[in-house]
C-alpha cells in the first residue's frame, strides 16, 4: 500500500511549508521512525488487503528488496509487526501438523499396541481413528478455512479420543473372556459397551461443541469440527473393532495381570477404610485451589505467543530498543458534518490530544497531522498572526499528503483525525489500564463548558485495544464454553444414570481436574492463553468418559448383590486399568505439543496432559470414594436391592431364585461365590 521511511520523513518536515531544523525534526520523529540516538531509523511498510493474504511472498519480497537497496545480507535485516507474526504463526503450524501430528500418531500408536497385546485390534483401532483424522482434515476446508496453529492438534486430539474408547471396548471384551471364555466375547463385549462408548463420545462431543460459543473464530471451527470427528470416529470403530475381536481374539489373561489387579485391591481398601473423610479431603483441597480463580488473568500480547529465544521475540527486542514501541495503538477523532470547527481548529485540537498522549508513561512514538503541522506560536501581534495563518493556508492547500498517508480522512463534510501511538509488546505493560489512562485524558479534551462538543467524538483503536479486547474474550469464552458443557453434560449423566442427585454428584469428580488445575495457575500467576480457553471444556468431556465407565462397572457390580465396598473393588479391578491406560494415551499423545513453536499450542499440550492427570486422580480416588461412602446409595438404580451394609460383612440376595449369592473379597484374596438353587 504505502512505504513510511524516517529518511523521507525527516526530508518533509525540513522541507517548505515547515521549515523545521534538522534537529526540531528529527524530535518529531524519535520513537517511531527514529531511534534515541537520532542516527537509527527504520521502514513502515502496509501492505494492501491482497498483500496481506498473501503474506509470506509479501515479506519475503519486501526481504529481497531490502537486501538488493541496502546491500545487506539477509542475517542483518531486522522485520515485526503483524504480518510477520502471521508468517511465523503459518510456519508453525505447518512444522507442527508434519512433525508433531506425526509423533503423537507414532506415540498413540506404540501405547495402543503395548496396552491391548495384539497388533491385529490395535491396527482396527488405530484405522478408526485415522480414517477420523482424514474426516476432519477434509471437514476443515469444507468450511471455509485454513488449518491454523489452532487446530492443528484437532487431528491428533481425535485420534486418541477414538483410541481411548477402542482401549474401554476392549476392556468390556476382556471382562467377557475372564467370565464366558472366547466364543460369543466379542458381540457380548460390544452389548456391554456400545452405550456407554457412545455416551462418552457423546459428552465428549457436547464439551467441544460448547466451544461454538467463542467469539473467536477458530476456536468455534475447533469445537464444530473436532465434535463431529469424535462421533464419527467412535462410530466407525464400534463397526470395525468387534469384528476384529471376533476374527483375532485375545489370549486368555496371563497371571501377571492377574497379579496388578491386587494392586487395585489394595487401591479400594485404601479407599473404602474411610471413603467419606478421603472424599472430604478431596473437596477441600478442590475449594482451597477454587479460591484462587478469582486471580485468573489473561494474555496474549506477543511475547505469549512466540518462544522467549526465538527470531521473532529477537527482533521485536532489536527494533524497541534501538527505535522504539512497535504496537500501535490508534485514536480517531471525528468531526461530523454537525461540528462547525474550522481547519485550523481541528488541527490545534489534534495536536492538544496528540501533546496528552506523548505525556501518558508506557505509550511512545506518537505521530499525527500534527506531526506536520506549525508549531503553535504565544506571541501575539498582526505579523504573528499573519505568519500563522499562511503557515495553515499551506497546511490545507498540502492536505492531501496527510490524506495520502492516511493521517486523514476527508469526506462529504466529514473528517477523520488519525493519532498513533504505540506501546512496548515485551514491557508487559497492563493494556486495560493503558487503555483506561488514554480514555481518561483524551475524552475531557472533547469537552467545552462542561458539556460534551456536538459532533465530536474519539475513537480508540488498533493492535493494542484489540489485545485487550481478546484477553477479556478469552475469559468470557472459557466462562461460557466451560458452563455451558458443565449444564449440558450434567443433564446427560442425570439421564443416564435416571437421578438428578446422582447425576450432580457424578460431575464433582468431572469438576475436580479444571478447578484444581486453573486455581493452580491462578495461584501461580500463570496467565490464560488463547490455547487455554479450549481445555476447561475438552477436559471436561474427556473426564466424563472414565466417569462413565466407572459407573456402569459399579452398578453392575451392585446389581449382583454386593455391597458398596465390595462393589469399588469389583469396579477399580474391572475399569482402573482401562481408565490409567486411557489417560496415558491422550495425556502423551498430546504432550507432544508442548515441544510446538507456536506457545498457545504449546500451552494446549501442557494443560491438556495436566488436566487429564487430576481427571484420573479424581476418577480413581474422589469417585470410588464418593461410591464407598453413604452417598454411594444414590448411583444405584432403582428397585435394587442393596445390602444392608457397606462394610465387609457376607451378604446374600434374596429374589431370583436362579441368581448368585457373593461372599465379597478380601482386601488380597480372590473372589469367592456360592450358588444357591431354590432360596425362598
Amino acid at each position: 500500500d504505502r512505504v513510511i521511511s524516517g529518511y523521507d520523513s525527516l526530508r518533509q518536515l525540513t522541507a517548505p511549508p515547515l521549515e523545521l531544523s534538522r534537529e526540531e525534526a528529527l524530535e518529531r520523529l524519535q520513537g517511531t521512525l527514529v531511534g534515541p540516538d537520532r542516527k537509527t531509523s527504520c521502514a513502515v511498510v502496509v501492505l494492501t488487503f491482497a498483500g496481506n493474504a498473501q503474506r509470506t511472498e509479501s515479506i519475503e519480497a519486501i526481504l529481497n528488496t531490502a537486501e538488493q537497496v541496502c546491500e545487506l545480507p539477509r542475517e542483518e535485516l531486522y522485520v515485526a509487526g503483524p504480518p510477520v507474526d502471521g508468517v511465523a504463526i503459518d510456519t508453525a503450524s505447518k512444522r507442527g501438523i508434519n512433525l508433531f501430528g506425526m509423533l503423537s500418531t507414532i506415540v498413540t500408536v506404540l501405547l495402543c499396541r503395548y496396552f491391548v497385546r495384539s497388533w491385529m485390534l490395535t491396527g482396527a483401532i488405530i484405522m478408526a481413528g485415522l480414517t477420523a483424522q482424514g474426516f476432519v482434515l477434509a471437514l476443515v476446508p469444507a468450511l471455509g478455512r485454513d488449518l491454523d496453529a489452532i487446530l492443528i492438534v484437532m487431528p491428533s486430539l481425535v485420534l486418541v479420543l477414538t483410541v481411548s474408547a477402542g482401549i474401554h471396548l476392549v476392556n468390556y471384551y476382556r471382562a467377557r473372556l475372564s467370565d464366558d471364555g472366547p466364543d460369543g466375547a466379542a458381540s457380548a463385549a460390544l452389548r456391554d459397551g456400545w452405550k456407554p462408548c457412545l455416551l462418552a463420545a457423546g459428552t465428549t462431543a457436547i464439551g467441544l461443541l460448547s466451544l461454538t460459543s467463542s467469539q473467536i473464530a477458530p476456536v468455534v471451527v475447533f469445537g464444530i469440527v473436532a465434535s463431529s470427528g469424535v462421533m464419527f470416529g467412535v462410530t466407525l470403530l464400534l463397526l470395525l473393532l468387534p469384528g476384529a475381536m471376533e476374527f483375532w481374539p485375545l489370549a486368555a489373561v496371563p497371571d501377571a495381570a492377574c497379579d496388578r489387579e491386587l494392586c487395585w485391591d489394595r487401591l479400594a481398601g485404601r479407599l473404602s477404610a474411610a471413603p467419606t473423610l478421603i472424599a472430604l479431603c478431596c473437596i477441600a483441597f478442590m475449594v482451597a485451589a477454587g479460591a484462587g480463580l478469582s486471580r485468573t488473568r489473561t494474555s496474549v500480547d506477543i511475547a505469549s505467543l512466540f518462544p522467549e529465544n526465538g527470531e521473532v521475540l529477537a527482533n521485536y527486542r532489536r527494533l524497541e530498543q534501538n527505535v522504539g514501541p512497535v504496537v500501535p495503538v490508534e485514536i480517531v477523532l471525528s468531526f461530523d458534518s454537525e461540528d462547525d470547527t474550522g481547519f485550523r481548529q481541528q488541527v490545534e485540537l489534534v495536536s492538544d490530544v496528540h501533546r496528552h498522549v506523548a505525556g501518558i508513561e508506557g505509550l511512545g512514538g506518537v505521530v499525527s497531522a500534527a506531526t506536520f503541522a506549525p508549531v503553535f506560536s504565544d506571541e501575539t501581534g498582526f505579523q504573528a498572526a499573519v505568519q500563522t495563518r499562511l503557515q495553515f493556508q499551506r497546511l490545507f492547500d498540502n492536505r492531501q499528503r496527510l490524506i495520502n498517508e492516511h493521517y486523514l480522512f476527508e469526506e462529504e463534510g466529514r473528517r477523520d483525525w488519525r493519532i498513533s501511538a504505540r506501546v512496548s509488546g515485551l514491557a508487559g505493560h497492563d493494556y486495560a489500564a493503558l487503555l483506561a489512562r488514554l480514555e481518561t485524558e483524551v475524552e475531557p479534551l472533547l469537552v467545552e463548558e462542561g458539556v460534551q462538543r456536538a459532533g465530536v467524538h474519539a475513537e480508540f483503536t488498533g493492535i493494542m485495544p484489540l489485545i485487550h479486547t481478546v484477553q477479556q474474550t478469552i475469559l468470557e469464552d472459557l466462562l461460557r464454553s466451560f458452563l455451558s458443557a458443565f449444564a449440558l453434560v450434567a443433564i446427560v449423566m442425570m439421564l443416564v444414570l435416571r437421578s438428578v442427585r446422582a447425576g450432580l454428584l457424578a460431575m464433582v469428580p468431572n469438576l475436580f481436574p479444571i478447578v484444581v488445575v486453573f486455581g493452580g495457575m491462578a495461584w501461580l500467576g500463570v496467565p490464560i492463553d488463547i490455547g487455554s480457553v479450549m481445555t476447561a471444556s475438552v477436559a471436561l468431556g474427556i473426564a466424563v468418559d472414565d466417569t462413565l465407565h466407572l459407573i456402569v462397572w459399579y452398578r453392575r457390580a451392585m446389581s449382583e448383590g454386593r455391597c458398596r465396598v465390595s462393589a469399588v473393588e469389583q469396579t477399580l479391578r474391572h475399569s482402573g486399568r482401562a481408565m490409567l491406560q486411557t489417560t496415558l494415551i491422550c495425556g502423551l499423545g498430546l504432550l507432544v505439543f508442548a515441544f510446538a513453536d507456536f506457545v498457545p499450542t504449546q500451552r494446549f499440550g501442557l494443560l491438556m496432559a495436566a488436566l487429564l492427570a487430576a481427571a484420573l486422580l479424581g476418577d480413581l480416588i474422589l469417585l470410588p470414594a464418593l461410591l464407598a461412602c453413604p452417598l454411594g446409595r444414590w448411583f444405584i438404580p432403582r428397585g435394587r436391592i442393596v445390602p444392608a451394609a457397606a462394610g465387609r460383612d457376607h451378604s446374600i440376595e434374596v429374589g431370583d431364585p436362579n441368581r448368585v449369592a457373593q461372599i465379597p473379597p478380601s482386601d488380597v484374596s480372590r473372589e469367592a461365590s456360592v450358588h444357591t438353587k431354590n432360596v425362598s
